[in-house]
């Protein structure tokens, strides 16, 4: 076979399965899915991805170690923490969210606030995060508008 042969017969396959997937797929059409027709789905706007404020925290059995930390973060953003600790063994707590996570020495954990929190008026405010047994506060998250 020459290789005009081969590239013909090459065309000719990207052709056909070309038009095979087309067949395949459907139609474009806006038909709505009660209709008989499959369900189908239409980007119409773009939601631009969530800022994300990142902190990290270490811990000592005495508290956070440099102090209590501040974190300002935004509606609508994601806030990420991530606490580590040297000697504390025990949960620790950030408040108005409720997320509790247990956390032992040389071990990290990590608190993540989705925006969908972050942008409703109760995720908004001034929140504690404590070392819970202690009741001793490591950070202070403030949310604003």
């Amino acid at each position: 076979m020459s290789n005009r042969t081969r590239i013909g017969v090459l065309v000719a396959l990207v052709a056909v399965a070309g038009l095979a997937f087309f067949a395949l797929r459907g139609g474009d059409n806006d038909s709505d899915s009660s209709a008989g027709g499959g369900v189908t789905s239409h980007l119409t706007a773009t939601t631009p991805a969530a800022r994300v404020v990142r902190s990290a925290i270490v811990v000592s059995k005495d508290g956070a170690v440099g102090g209590v930390k501040t974190i300002d973060a935004k509606s609508g953003d994601r806030i990420v923490i991530t606490v580590t600790s040297t000697n504390f063994t025990g949960e620790v707590h950030l408040h108005g969210f409720d997320i509790h996570r247990d956390l032992a020495p040389g071990r990290a954990v990590e608190f993540s606030v989705p925006p969908s929190a972050t942008s409703v008026a109760k995720g908004q405010g001034v929140f504690e995060m404590e070392m819970e047994a202690t009741a001793t506060q490591i950070a202070k998250v403030q949310v604003s508008q």
